[in-house]
C-alpha cells in the first residue's frame, strides 16, 4: 500500500478511538501485502537432492564423452589396422627364407603375350612361378643367375615327333634344352589306338629304341608314358 493512499481516508483526530482503528486496518493490510510478496522456503533436504542431481549430471557429462570417443577411435584403430595389412601387402612380398624355392635373377623377361622385354627377376614355389619383380632381399633354396639371358614362358612344339623318343628319355632333353615344355603329338602317325596287327607293325618299324606296346588306345599310350616319368606335357 502506498502511504499516499492514505489521502483517500478521512481525517481523523489522532489518539481518538477512529484513529486507532485505522491505523490497525493499514497495518494488517500491509502485513499480509509483505507475506504475499515474501519468498518461498524451499527445506534443505529437497535443495540438497536437487544439488545433488545437478552434480551427479555434471559427473555424469564426462564419462558419456570418454565413452563416444572409445567408440571413435576403436572404429579408427580397425580402419587403420586394415589399411596397413592392404598396403603391406602391396608393397613387397614376403622375404622369409622359406618363400621360395627358386629365383631366377636378372634376366630379360619376355612375358609371352607381346609386352616389351624388362629385367626382373622370378621367384618359384613348386612347380609354380608365384613373382615377377624384384626379389633382391629374397632368399630361395636355389638361386639362378640369368644376367645376359632371356627368360621367358615355355614354348609349344606344335608338331611332335617324340612319341618314341619319350619313351627313351621322359626328361625330353632335346626338347626341354630349347626351351620346349609342351608337346602335341598325332600328326602322321598315333600311338592308338591299335589292335593286334597294327601292333605286329609297329614293332617291326623299331630300329633304334624297342619297346613293348601294352596299351590298346591313346589315352592308355599316355598314361603309359606318365607311369614311366615325363617332363614335357603331353597333349594329343
Amino acid at each position: 500500500m502506498r502511504l499516499d493512499s492514505l489521502k483517500s481516508y478521512p481525517s481523523v483526530k489522532v489518539g481518538s478511538a477512529a484513529a486507532t482503528a485505522c491505523w490497525g486496518n493499514v497495518r494488517a493490510f500491509v502485513t499480509r501485502s509483505n507475506a504475499a510478496v515474501r519468498p518461498r522456503t524451499v527445506p534443505h533436504e529437497a535443495l540438497s537432492d536437487s544439488r545433488a542431481s545437478t552434480h551427479r549430471f555434471e559427473n555424469a557429462r564426462p564419462q558419456i564423452r570418454l565413452r563416444v570417443m572409445k567408440r571413435k577411435y576403436f572404429w579408427f584403430g580397425a580402419l587403420l589396422t586394415m589399411v596397413s595389412t592392404m598396403f603391406s601387402q602391396e608393397r613387397s612380398p614376403s622375404t622369409t627364407p622359406a618363400d621360395f624355392d627358386a629365383i631366377i635373377k636378372d634376366g630379360t623377361v619376355y612375358d609371352g603375350i607381346g609386352a616389351e622385354p624388362k629385367q626382373a627377376d622370378v621367384a618359384i614355389r613348386a612347380d609354380r612361378i608365384v613373382g615377377i619383380g624384384d626379389f633382391k632381399a629374397a632368399k630361395a633354396k636355389t638361386m639362378i643367375n640369368a644376367k645376359g639371358l632371356a627368360v621367358a614362358p615355355g614354348f609349344i612344339n606344335m608338331l611332335s615327333w617324340s612319341t618314341v623318343s619319350l619313351i627313351q628319355d621322359g626328361r625330353s632333353q632335346s626338347e626341354i634344352r630349347q626351351g620346349v615344355t609342351t608337346e602335341i603329338m598325332g600328326e602322321g602317325e598315333s600311338m592308338g589306338p591299335v589292335n593286334d596287327r597294327v601292333r605286329e607293325h609297329m614293332v617291326r618299324q623299331q630300329i633304334d629304341v624297342k619297346y613293348d606296346i601294352k596299351w590298346n588306345t591313346l589315352a592308355e599310350y599316355l598314361q603309359y608314358l606318365e607311369k614311366r616319368g615325363v617332363r614335357d606335357r603331353i597333349r594329343r
